[in-house]
């Protein structure tokens, strides 16, 4: 887990640890997620935390889990829309380590761009 969230966010100043009271059955155990982003004291309260913040952590909470039962599709609906460039940067560079395929749906051009294949949806303009 430390990995993970280090290389989410740049490996500066960060701190992270994934406790299950059960290791043999983690998906049935008591879960605790510590984490301390960069230039954070440890000890602060997810809610003094901005959203990008909040997403980087839930997405290393994630793809933490991930590495103990790899599952064939990751499905993420626009986990990036509270992250800036640098952040973006980190989750695609950690994405392109999965070994399963990934379905985002995203508005940033970062993203888009560092992606195997696109696909594309738009809404019909309505004529009166």
């Amino acid at each position: 887990m430390p990995k993970i969230y280090r290389s989410m966010t740049g490996g500066i100043g960060t701190s992270s640890l994934l406790i299950a009271d059960t290791a043999d059955m983690p998906f049935e155990s008591t879960i605790v997620f510590d984490f301390c982003p960069p230039g954070k004291r440890h000890g602060c309260e997810i809610e003094q935390l901005s959203g990008g913040e909040r997403s980087i952590a839930a997405l290393s909470f994630v793809f933490a889990l991930a590495q103990v039962k790899q599952p064939p599709l990751i499905v993420l609906d626009e986990v990036d829309a509270f992250l800036d460039s640098d952040n973006v940067k980190y989750v695609t560079e950690y994405l392109k380590t999965l070994k399963c395929q990934v379905l985002i749906i995203s508005h940033k051009e970062e993203l888009a761009s560092a992606s195997q294949s696109l696909i594309g949806v738009c809404m019909k303009e309505q004529t009166s």
